[in-house]
């Protein structure tokens, strides 16, 4: 709890005598950690909610379960691969020793995995974390509205919907640790070769507050063009 020059001091609100921030009450943390701890446990309200499901649930059907968009997500990570500097010819073979060592659970993917490199794909960061207040288990009141919710929420996470998601999610997993094995094969460190990842193959999560302000209200596709721009 000792004072850090350009940190904030944490307190939240306390919920029959517990903080909302738990055993982080009184400590001291960058402001961008407060930032993203306040996003996490500021209550929304029940049209901000049942919004930002919807919005999920349409950016479900526009992204996972349409399958143009499956074949698209595949093409711009090898366009991406590509101009990071790993050419056509060598991607087949290194995608397919990705998706075996995925599948085996292998060496590579356990330190890709330990160094943090299956964060932020584009299901979690953009569509569950809109549905999160839907899915199973969540506190919410008990209108029809709510109701409703709750069973699209529950819908989307199970058959199709969930092999969909999931088809998504594995090819983004696999065209990144494709780039991960590649450059640790060159030498290059665990972390610095996640960074390299996410650099060309992105990591949803790591955005401005200002961009996820106009994802979630006005372009929400504006986190792909953020990030591919710049390359």
């Amino acid at each position: 709890a000792t004072p850090v020059q350009g940190w904030t001091q944490l307190s939240g609100q306390k919920i029959r005598g517990v903080s909302r921030v738990g055993r982080l009450e009184g400590k001291w943390v960058a402001p961008e950690v407060k930032n993203d701890i306040d996003a996490m446990i500021r209550v929304q309200g029940e049209t901000e909610r049942v919004y930002k499901a919807l919005l999920g649930l349409w950016k479900f059907g526009k992204v996972p379960l349409n399958p143009a968009t499956q074949f698209r997500n595949m093409m711009s990570n090898t366009l991406l691969l590509e101009m990071k500097g790993v050419p056509l010819s060598e991607q087949p073979g290194l995608l397919a020793l990705a998706l075996d060592d995925i599948n085996t659970l292998g060496q590579w993917t356990k330190e890709a995995k330990a160094n943090g490199l299956f964060v932020g794909t584009f299901v979690r960061a953009e569509i569950d974390d809109l549905l999160r207040a839907y899915r199973p288990g969540a506190t919410v009141s008990g209108d029809a509205s709510v109701g409703l919710m709750e069973r699209l929420a529950s819908v989307s996470g199970s058959g199709i919907f969930k092999s969909a998601g999931n088809m998504y999610q594995k090819t983004e997993s696999v065209f990144k640790l494709a780039s991960y094995i590649r450059d640790r094969s060159l030498g290059i460190d665990p972390k610095a070769a996640v960074a390299e990842a996410e650099k060309w193959l992105f990591n949803y999560s790591k955005i401005p507050d200002f961009i996820k302000g106009v994802r979630t209200y006005g372009a929400p596709f504006i986190t792909f063009q953020y990030k591919a721009f710049p390359r």
